[in-house]
This record gives C-alpha cells, structure tokens and sequence, in this order.
C-alpha cells in the first residue's frame, strides 16, 4: 500500500456521516491504526480499500498486554481484522479454506487473551467459522469441533464458546427433527451463560413448556435477548 493511497483512505474515514477521529488513524506505520481504516473502510462497504489496508494487518504480531485506558488492546485488533478479512473472502470466493484459517486464528487469539475484550464477540468468532463450515458442506467437521468445544466447558461458569458450540448443536438437532435434543442442548448452552435475573426468570418459564418444539423455540428466542455482558 502506498502512502498516497493511504491518505485517500484516512480522507475517506475521517470524512462523512460517522467520521473517525484523526487521532486514531494519523499514523500509517502504526499497524492498529491501520487496522482501524480497514475496518471502517469495511463497515462502508469499501471491500477494495478493507483488503489493501487488513492485508498489512493480519501478519503482525500483536503484544499480549493489558488494553490501553482508552481504545482496544493491539489482541482485540487483530481479532477484528482477521474477522474482517475472513468475510471479505467468503464474500467474494465463497471457499471455506482462508476464511475459516483467519477465524481460527483470531479464535485462538481470543482463547489465549486473559484480559477483557471491549468490542470483539470472542463467542462470535467461533460461531461465524462453524457457520462458513457448515455453508461449505463441511457440517460434520463443524459438529465435531463444537461436541469438542462443549465437552471442555464447566457448567454454570460465563463461557462464550461453550454457549455458542451448544447452540450451533441444537439448530442442528432442530434442523433434523430433534427438538427434544435441540431443548435439551440449549438448555445445557444456558449452564454457559451469565446470569440475572431477567435471564433466570424466562429460563424457568421456558424450561415449564412440555412440547418440546416450543420448548426449544422459546429456548431459542432467548438467544437474542441480551441479558447481560460476557465480560
């Protein structure tokens, strides 16, 4: 990328309805500033633009240190970058191969990361490559991973990984026919999640339902409703 091109860029981001202060993208050698371009060019839909700045992202090597006061840890960065660039290559090849390799990376980042993410969805990251696994016709590989991904998690503890791989079991199980499995699955991704009280009071009114297909349905709307923070 060269530098003429990069201040189109960062004229293009600073610019606009929802403009990027200049502070946080004025340095093309640092590479958190250039992950923060490609990623607003990404979120404009600038595919072209996303690519030639994530591209000179993805092969640093980010330090493993606590985030900055204000701003994202150079981890949560990278997780993102490597999010953005898998979708840019599903969207344009719809091959598994580099994309689910960038998710894979970014999931071991956030695995390895023992400090609080601020944006990035660590639980999403894996979700999303099962997901392109499973669009790819790969859906036993993507079951495998998660059936090893849920048996590593410990009921009752804030497990984003473990609640995502359960989930992904049970709209599989629902898929086939299987809603007493699939209820049964969610119920158990529930053991993963952080809990209120809002959460326990329509996890007890769905865990009452006895048709197991509404059952699961009600399970499954909860899904969307945040409850509460993961971290």
């Amino acid at each position: 990328m060269e530098k003429k091109d990069w201040d189109i860029y960062v004229k293009k981001v600073t610019g606009g309805a929802l403009p990027v202060p200049e502070n946080m993208v004025c340095d093309m050698d640092d590479w958190t500033c250039r992950s923060t371009v490609g990623r607003v060019l990404f979120f404009h839909e600038d595919i072209e633009g996303a690519m030639d700045v994530l591209s000179t992202v993805i092969n640093e090597t980010p330090r493993i240190a606590p985030p900055p006061e204000y701003g994202l840890s150079e981890v949560e960065h990278m997780v993102l970058s490597l999010r953005d660039v898998a979708e840019i290559v599903w969207k344009l090849t719809h091959t598994d191969n580099a994309p689910c390799i960038y998710l894979l990376k970014a999931y071991k980042y956030c695995r390895s990361y023992p400090y609080k993410f601020r944006s990035a969805d660590r639980g999403g990251i894996l979700a999303r490559r099962l997901e392109i696994l499973r669009e790819s016709w790969k859906n036993d590989e993507a079951l495998a991973e998660a059936e090893s991904i849920l048996a590593e998690g410990k009921d009752w503890t804030s497990d984003p990984y473990a609640f995502r791989a359960a989930k992904f079991l049970a709209e599989d199980a629902a898929q086939c026919g299987d809603y007493g499995k699939a209820a049964g699955l969610l119920e158990r991704a529930y053991g993963f999640y952080p809990e209120n009280a809002d959460f326990r009071r329509d996890l007890e009114a769905a865990a009452g339902i006895k048709d197991a297909e509404e059952r699961y349905l009600r399970y499954h709307a909860m899904t969307a409703v945040k409850y509460g923070k993961w971290e």
